[in-house]
């Protein structure tokens, strides 16, 4: 896999990690939806239940968000190392 790739795929995750925890924020106070983390009140999107989907992006998200950004910068690291390694050798 090239050095492109594995940034993208390693940045790409990370982003859309944060991108979900934000939008769960954005659609917590959108739909006016009531409660905290442990005591969600139902909360109804066109007819449809949102605790669940809330709840999850509320509690998991920044919690997968921290070590997501470690492997992130951990394989941008390897993958930039890799590419000046064969510059080098060149």
């Amino acid at each position: 896999m090239n050095t492109r790739w594995r940034i993208s795929l390693a940045a790409g995750s990370l982003l859309a990690c944060l991108a979900g925890w934000k939008l769960t924020q954005w659609g917590f106070a959108a739909l006016g939806c009531a409660g905290d983390i442990k005591h969600l009140q139902p909360c109804f999107w066109a007819g449809v239940d949102l605790r669940p989907v809330i709840g999850f992006g509320l509690f998991w998200l920044p919690i997968l968000a921290l070590p997501l950004f470690v492997i992130t910068v951990w394989v941008i690291g390897k993958a930039i190392e890799a590419k000046l390694r064969n510059e080098h050798a060149s």
